[in-house]
């Protein structure tokens, strides 16, 4: 249509600035909004203009930006009688209702909302969300996961004739509040459900929505030695959101992967960088009115230079976090935010106040059943999941809110210590033997005994058993008498526990080694987390990335360095063997994609693992002959040949000669 019928029908107007919303072409929209609003005000049609207005308002809605919005929609309600247009006041009012929990109120946006509802005649779907998201923004997780989980919104089918929701999809709701509540796999599960409704919908806004709520997820798992590529993930999920709204021109979109990827340097110690995306991402926040983030990055920044031994700048920052979340009406992000302002006072020199001010703030961590802040990761929280235990117990063995801490304790199977070092043991088994504590690895002055070392590597093998000094002695010195075994054990034992707990003071019992009477073995309740677990769960799986993850953990056999001592052998074998099966499923995904460069490595570090393996060598047959390389798959055949006949004195089994066979004719 030409210029002039459209200023004649100017609902025109509206319909294309929605079409174009909805394609996420905001300034275009805005632009036809405009159009419309012209020729409504020219014609003097109060209802055409407070609808362009509410359209216009609903970009900065979609775009969260409060502050842009606010002013159109109290216009657009100025403009009409609640009487005699009640369903589009209460539209309007509804609007400005998510606009107000934008920008930090939720006790004013829930007036409004109740406002509209007494306009309607019927109930409005939206209602769910935006309850669910007020809950979310003042601290009420528990009741906003229970409102979404049972409204049997999650189970619709996704349409791709619907519009898009942008950022009120159901699902990526429910993804933060989970992450929030450190529930990981439920926060992961629901921002993969956000992105598959991203790409149903060909949505690049509600995918990085999605993309930015997986970032959370996988920053939240263990940060083990062996999975960095985990980590790494994280922010590379970030960076691809970012780069998926940068299209649109809405910075404010690009708050949320800000604060992740703050948090991601943040709590790994690089604080420059922690500090610099804090600073963007603040500025947007600020400047578009959602103070709500701004505590969110405070309390990050917060937390990190707490972990970074930075007392009075941790302090400056959390002070702004609680200050901010109490204006917003969060207690959720108080209590989170003054929970890190005890554990500051505590890592940094100042335990006596910890104990108290944590004193103070028990009956406030009770009365809101956010115990689980103290003993879990998430996205507002803590990382290490042992690093609040130390003050715990303390606080514990002072007789102050001994059941309630004792309750909390229960649930980290820590019952009746007296003492927590404060950190987990990080084990690798494949390939050298490492153990780190916490984020330190023990390194060889550490040990002060290769006895040590060794003994911890017998107790890492019989995790879950206790042995006798008398059968720790028969494995580790066997050739010794009974005396002089036991002086050794002694030695190393000591040895050992001064490695693993540095700090631990003079007659206190250790925590990683557990003793009773005249048994000893690995505390069953200490956080220890053993590489070789990740590579027997990952091998279980058939997705390609969980396949290549484990053979990435596999850097060598199973204990390698315990070649004397026989009491390894049988794990060693059975997990050589798993990795061997496990690399020939994943060649076996190659060859079905066509993936001939990835075979051939593959089926390479088979045979340097397994030099007589056939099924490697025919791998490697299959692709060399796709490739039209009959000369190579001669070689490889009479490579095959050569060395099963020196190591084995056989031939090549049928299916491997008529294999070679087929393949050269």
């Amino acid at each position: 249509m030409d210029e002039h019928q459209l200023e004649q029908h100017p609902a025109l107007n509206l319909l294309m600035g929605d079409v174009l919303r909805l394609r996420s072409k905001f300034e275009d929209a805005i632009n036809c909004y405009n159009k419309a609003e012209k020729i409504f005000l020219q014609n003097k049609d109060s209802l055409g203009r407070s609808d362009a207005l509410r359209s216009k308002a609903q970009v900065y809605l979609d775009t969260i930006r409060p502050l842009k919005g606010s002013s159109l929609l109290e216009e657009a309600i100025g403009l009409l009688e609640p009487q005699e247009y009640p369903s589009q006041v209460a539209a309007l009012l509804d609007q400005l209702a998510e606009n107000k929990l934008n920008s930090g109120k939720p006790s004013e946006a829930r007036a409004l909302h109740k406002e509209a509802n007494m306009l309607r005649s019927e109930s409005d779907p939206d209602d769910i969300y935006l309850e669910a998201r007020a809950l979310l923004r003042t601290g009420k997780l528990y009741e906003g996961s229970e409102l979404l989980e049972s409204s049997g919104t999650l189970n619709e089918e996704t349409s791709t004739q619907r519009p898009q929701r942008f950022h009120r999809e159901m699902p990526l709701l429910l993804s933060l509040i989970y992450l929030m509540m450190g529930n990981i796999q439920k926060g992961e599960h629901f921002a993969r459900k956000g992105i598959e409704i991203g790409h149903q919908l060909d949505s690049p806004f509600v995918e990085a929505v999605g993309l930015m709520r997986l970032g959370h997820a996988y920053q939240l798992y263990s940060h083990l030695p062996w999975r960095a590529q985990r980590l790494k993930k994280a922010r590379e999920y970030y960076e691809k959101a970012i780069d998926l709204v940068k299209p649109f021109n809405v910075m404010r979109v690009q708050v949320e992967p800000l604060w992740g990827l703050c948090r991601f340097y943040g709590y790994q110690g690089n604080i420059t960088e922690a500090k610099r995306y804090a600073s963007q991402a603040i500025e947007i926040a600020e400047t578009s009115g959602d103070y709500w983030f701004v505590a969110l990055l405070s309390t990050t920044m917060g937390y990190s230079y707490s972990l970074a031994g930075e007392k009075d700048l941790a302090d400056t920052w959390l002070a702004k976090g609680i200050e901010v979340f109490k204006m917003v009406g969060d207690t959720f992000g108080e209590t989170v935010s003054s929970n890190a302002s005890v554990l500051n006072n505590w890592l940094n020199g100042q335990k006596q106040k910890a104990i108290t001010d944590f004193s103070n703030l028990i009956p406030q961590i009770r009365s809101l059943n956010l115990g689980f802040t103290l003993i879990q990761p998430s996205q507002l929280g803590i990382q290490d999941d042992q690093v609040f235990l130390p003050l715990m117990v303390e606080v514990y063995n002072q007789g102050i809110e001994k059941e309630w801490i004792a309750s909390v304790l229960m649930e980290k199977n820590l019952e009746g210590i007296d003492y927590h070092p404060g950190y987990g043991l990080d084990i690798r088994t494949l390939g050298p033997f490492e153990v780190s504590r916490g984020s330190s690895l023990i390194g060889p002055r550490d040990w002060q005994r290769e006895k040590a070392r060794q003994l911890m590597q017998f107790f890492v093998n019989s995790r879950g058993k206790l042995f006798t000094r008398e059968q720790i002695c028969d494995r580790m010195w066997p050739h010794l008498e009974g005396d002089n075994a036991t002086q050794n054990l002694k030695v190393a034992l000591n040895a050992l526990n001064r490695a693993l707990e540095p700090n631990r003071e003079t007659g206190i019992n250790s925590f990683f080694i557990l003793r009773r009477e005249n048994m000893y073995g690995l505390n069953p309740a200490a956080r220890i987390d053993l590489d070789v677990d990740d590579f027997v769960n990952l091998c279980s799986s058939d997705d390609e990335s969980d396949l290549k993850e484990a053979l990435s953990i596999y850097e060598g056999d199973y204990l390698c360095e315990v070649t004397e001592d026989h009491w390894a052998n049988d794990k060693r074998e059975s997990i050589r063997d798993l990795y061997l099966s496990t690399a020939m499923k994943l060649a076996e995904i190659y060859i079905k994609a066509a993936k001939w460069d990835e075979a051939v490595k593959l089926s390479h570090d088979i045979l340097a693992v397994d030099n007589c393996n056939e099924a490697a060598f025919r791998i490697l047959m299959q692709c060399h002959a796709a490739r039209g390389n009959r000369a190579t798959v001669l070689a490889v055949y009479q490579r095959c040949c050569l060395v099963l006949r020196e190591d084995l004195d056989v031939e090549p089994s049928s299916e491997t000669t008529a294999l070679y066979q087929q393949l050269s004719k």
